[in-house]
């Protein structure tokens, strides 16, 4: 399977990510290439990272990726959430595992505004004692939440730098119209490209022209064609490319959906100047909850589609994605590549999570149950230790005494799961995640 396709596979295996609806997914859309497709979309700021893994009631707190190596799994990375008290994503902290322990490695944290917008996504990275900028976006919304601006920088290490920014229009229904895309060269901001959107009765997007400034006027560069079955569901997604004076196919993906509107199937197919030819496809299965429980990606290899790669999901009684798991075609045999676990905390019984007053340490974590919780740093009189499951039940008690400077854990009685440290001393307080797995 050639590169791109991977990257496609990659990046399309979730049927969520339609180019009709891409806009309410929380991805940033770099300007589209060729190969790609991609389109220049708003990104939306009211939804968490990884929203489609929570329902109503549960919070994604926290996920762990494992890679298959000889004969057992090994960890790799891990992600820790945290929210405000609107259930905004505030935090994502990414930690790395070298073999024994975990170590930070990259933080994205968010701001928003009274309406819930995010105007704010900064990233950085850990250099072993301090985070060091990388990059932000701002955002900006209009009266009807549309988001309206979308300006990238970049730290050069001692100043924020320009990269580019995307200005959106919608109309009064709120449909995305267009986007205008300006680089930063220089000291100014120069018109680069653009792209215009229709839409039909049901407000579902028929069509996108793209457009490059080539300094004194607007030059047609390609334009989508999208088309619909009865119940909205995008069916055809049709690219073609101008030449200068006419319209000629380029690529098209063509959609099926069962009985409750869950897609079944996905097929790229490019134009080879006068028969669509397949590329690769991508096909979806679903329980009786509707859950997306494998996506298989085929590569056509010049005869035939042939498997690549799928993702195989599970889920608990919530409907909360509890893992995914990767697996590659080896031409005979599925073997597993990685394996994702996905850890909730019900809303309606979490602990409010306040800025740490503690720089409290926790290794390893997540742990088998068995882990060291460090005071070194602080100066903790009389305190006391409360750890808490999923549903706010109290499942681990102690005092903490002046001098105290590491506490052993012994949890491993206790099921898989996300718990709450919970550090009190008169009035400070600190409160931090615990992983368990097995």
């Amino acid at each position: 399977m050639n590169q791109i396709n991977l990257l496609l596979a990659l990046a399309l295996l979730l049927p969520s990510l339609s180019f009709a609806q891409i806009s309410n997914q929380d991805f940033l859309l770099e300007p589209e290439s060729a190969s790609a497709s991609l389109l220049f979309e708003p990104i939306a700021t009211k939804h968490n990272d990884f929203a489609n893994l929570r329902d109503d009631d549960d919070l994604l707190f926290a996920q762990r990726r494992d890679s298959w190596t000889s004969n057992t799994w090994v960890h790799v990375d891990s992600v820790e959430y945290y929210y405000d008290a609107n259930n905004n994503q505030t935090i994502s902290l990414t930690l790395s595992f070298d073999g024994s322990s975990w170590a930070n490695s990259f933080q994205v944290i968010s701001e928003y505004d009274a309406n819930n917008n995010r105007i704010l996504r900064l990233s950085q990275s850990w250099d072993g004692s301090n985070w060091i900028n990388y990059s932000q976006i701002i955002t900006g919304f209009d009266a009807n939440n549309n988001q309206i601006l979308r300006w990238s920088q970049s730290w050069n290490g001692s100043n924020w730098e320009n990269i580019s920014r995307f200005t959106y229009e919608f109309d009064t229904n709120n449909n995305y119209l267009s986007y205008l895309y300006q680089p930063w060269e220089g000291n100014d901001w120069v018109i680069s490209s653009r792209g215009t959107n229709e839409y039909d009765a049901n407000n579902n997007r028929i069509s996108t022209l793209y457009e490059s400034w080539d300094g004194s006027s607007w030059l047609r560069t390609d334009q989508r064609t999208f088309k619909y079955d009865t119940n909205n569901n995008l069916t055809l997604l049709w690219s073609q490319d101008w030449d200068g004076s006419n319209w000629f196919n380029d690529s098209q993906r063509i959609y099926e959906y069962d009985a409750n509107n869950n897609r079944l199937s996905y097929l790229f197919q490019d134009w080879d100047g006068s028969n669509w030819v397949d590329d690769f496809q991508l096909i979806y299965e679903y329980d009786a909850n509707n859950n997306l429980i494998s996506s298989l990606f085929q590569d056509w290899d010049g005869s035939s589609l042939v498997n690549a790669l799928q993702i195989i999901d599970e889920y608990d009684v919530n409907n909360n994605r509890t893992s995914s798991l990767d697996q590659i075609w080896d031409g005979s045999n599925w073997v597993d590549e990685d394996i994702t676990f996905y850890y909730y905390q019900i809303i309606t019984h979490t602990l409010p999570v306040e800025p740490a007053e503690y720089a409290v340490q926790i290794y390893p974590n997540p742990s088998t149950g068995n882990f060291v919780i460090d005071l070194t740093e602080n100066e903790i009189t009389d305190g006391k230790m409360h750890i808490y499951n999923a549903i706010g039940e109290l499942v681990y008690s102690q005092n903490i005494q002046t001098g105290d400077v590491r506490k052993i854990v012994d949890l491993r009685g206790l099921s898989v799961g996300t718990y709450t440290l919970q550090i009190t001393n008169g009035k400070k307080q600190t409160t931090q995640a615990i992983l368990i797995t097995h």
